[in-house]
């Protein structure tokens, strides 16, 4: 598993995939990274030891992943990255968080002494797609209610039940609302082999291949793009 990398995208970052306690919000259709997952605080304070120690700041920005939520994390991570963050002068943290913790995500930012980005699967804003497609259960009324929480969002593509025109219409409001926007295309594993649109991927790669170049906007065509991670994951 590599779990440290230099991704010299639009978004110039070193990035650290650690281990964390399990999701409190499972069942999502797409989601194959429970092997991520540990009861074993002091394996996931090892793990987050030895990728730390390989951050230099060269970027001065930082995205911290796991396959949960940045506050399944124990609080002793927490401390660590501070550590981290102060001593390899990162001036930007990029995290993600389920937005079920949203009234909480002033913890985080109050916590660093750094500019945050706090990115939010919000997958959709069609809320039937995202319930009977994606089984992602969380609740908002729009895109005004969720840039109340965070300016960052991650939108999802390409499973079965999606719709050009669902697609056209998130996308649409993204660019309407956010500042930072992660469009990630699905990645056939475990759960979405037989949920894996191609012909939808393929639209929206033609119909949508000038996006990479808008401003705010990285689209994440495979989930090891960003060099962490393990291949054979996600075929």
């Amino acid at each position: 598993m590599k779990r440290y990398s230099i991704y010299e995208g639009k978004y110039p970052r070193e990035i650290v995939l650690l281990k964390s306690f399990p999701c409190e919000f499972k069942g999502c259709a797409f989601c194959d990274s429970a092997h991520e997952h540990t009861k074993n605080e002091g394996e996931i304070v090892k793990v987050a030891a030895e990728e730390f120690s390989k951050i230099t700041g060269v970027y001065r920005r930082l995205e911290v992943l796991n396959s949960a939520s940045f506050f399944d994390f124990p609080v002793q991570v927490w401390h660590m990255l501070k550590d981290v963050v102060e001593g390899r002068g990162i001036e930007e943290l990029m995290v993600e968080a389920n937005w079920n913790y949203r009234k909480r995500f002033k913890e985080i930012t109050s916590f660093f002494n750094c500019k945050i980005r706090i990115k939010v699967g919000i997958e959709t804003f069609d809320h039937k797609i995202r319930k009977e497609v994606l089984k992602k259960d969380i609740e908002f009324s729009g895109p005004k209610e969720v840039i109340k929480y965070t300016d960052s969002i991650k939108l999802l593509i390409g499973m079965k039940g999606q719709t050009q025109k669902s697609i056209r219409h998130d996308i649409s409001i993204a660019l309407s609302y956010f500042d930072y926007i992660s469009v990630n295309l699905v990645t056939k594993n475990r759960k979405t082999s037989s949920k894996h649109d191609k012909d939808l991927i393929e639209w929206f790669k033609e119909e949508y291949k000038d996006l990479q170049i808008v401003p705010g906007v990285e689209v994440i065509q495979q989930n090891i793009d960003v060099g962490v991670g393990r291949q054979s994951l996600f075929q």
